[in-house]
């Protein structure tokens, strides 16, 4: 055998031994894949399940509320309907404190940094005096959050209560349209107009956002 016989023999079987690699290491990832199934769509179905968290604090403004008959607040029954609206700030602005009693000393007049305005129209669930004695949830109503950036968040469920309110978040608008998810709802205090200071915490569902 001349020497560029067996060069050519030897590049034969190194061609055939890197051809047999590639086959085993196929064939592995192959077996990985079967059973490690993470695929692309498998990321995104994950990433879709861990909701987007958004926390905002609201200022609830007094001043605003008004019942259907022209009753004052003390003279609220269950049955009234109501409207009233307040301030939105960035979730961990409004401190915590006060009562209806004793109104804590936020001011929403002078405060800076509001983002949008809330508005509560609701019914309540039981008489004033039932509510001061620790009635609970105080109403039921529908709540907008209409953001300055154009953004609108609407939820729908219980309201007010010394307890978290767990509400179902059932819409939204502009780049929040379609949205669904949940709203835990706090009660903070109260702000020096004499209504109260609450944190929202939302949970949105990503595959919901249009």
């Amino acid at each position: 055998m001349t020497k560029q016989t067996s060069f050519s023999a030897f590049l034969l079987l190194v061609s055939a031994f890197c051809l047999l690699t590639a086959a085993s290491s196929v064939s592995i990832v192959q077996a990985q894949e079967r059973q490690n199934p993470i695929t692309t769509q498998a990321m995104n179905d994950i990433f879709d399940n861990v909701p987007l968290t958004l926390t905002y604090d609201v200022a609830t403004d007094a001043r605003t509320f008004r019942i259907n008959r022209g009753a004052p607040l003390p003279d609220a029954k269950r049955g009234d309907s109501f409207i009233v609206e307040g301030k939105i700030y960035p979730g961990g602005t409004l401190p915590v404190g006060g009562t209806l009693i004793n109104p804590g000393t936020f001011n929403p007049d002078t405060a800076s940094g509001s983002i949008g305005k809330w508005v509560l129209r609701g019914t309540f669930n039981a008489d004033f005096a039932e509510i001061m004695a620790g009635a609970e949830p105080a109403v039921f109503g529908t709540q907008y959050f209409i953001f300055n950036d154009g953004r609108v968040l609407i939820s729908d469920g219980p309201h007010a209560g010394s307890n978290p309110q767990l509400r179902p978040l059932v819409g939204g608008g502009g780049t929040m349209s379609g949205v669904t998810g949940d709203v835990k709802e706090e009660l903070l205090g109260t702000n020096i107009t004499g209504l109260f200071n609450q944190r929202f915490t939302f949970k949105i569902k990503r595959q919901s956002i249009r």
